[in-house]
C-alpha cells in the first residue's frame, strides 16, 4: 500500500485478508482527517477509484468520472500479471499462456 508516496507493507493470509487490512487503514485515516478519502486500489483484478468514508463505507469514486491513467493503469496491471502468471507457469511446464485483456 501507498500512501503519499510511502510504501507500507500489508501482509495477510489471502487477498480477502489484505483488502480488509487495508481497507482498515484508510478508514482509520479517513475517521482521523474527520473527511471521506479518495483512493485508487489495485489487484489481479484491475484498478479502481474507491471513495472510503469513516464509517468503514466504500464505494466507487464516480466524481470525476473515467481517468485515462486509470484505464492505462488497468491495462498495464493486468498485462503484468500475465507476464508473471505466464512466468510461474513456464516454471511448472505449462505451455499454453493466459491473456487477461
Amino acid at each position: 500500500m501507498t500512501i503519499n508516496g510511502i510504501r507500507y507493507p500489508v501482509t495477510g493470509q489471502d487477498l480477502a485478508q489484505v483488502r480488509a487490512r487495508i481497507t482498515e487503514t484508510i478508514t482509520a485515516t479517513a475517521a482521523k482527517l474527520g473527511r471521506p478519502v479518495h483512493t485508487t486500489t489495485a489487484d489481479i483484478h484491475g484498478v479502481w477509484s474507491l471513495v472510503v468514508y469513516p464509517d468503514g463505507t466504500v464505494e466507487e469514486d464516480t466524481s470525476t468520472g473515467p481517468d485515462p491513467t486509470v484505464l492505462q493503469a488497468r491495462q498495464r496491471s493486468a498485462h503484468l500479471w500475465e507476464e508473471a502468471i505466464n512466468a510461474d507457469n513456464r516454471k511448472r511446464g505449462y505451455s499454453s499462456k493466459i491473456n487477461l485483456l
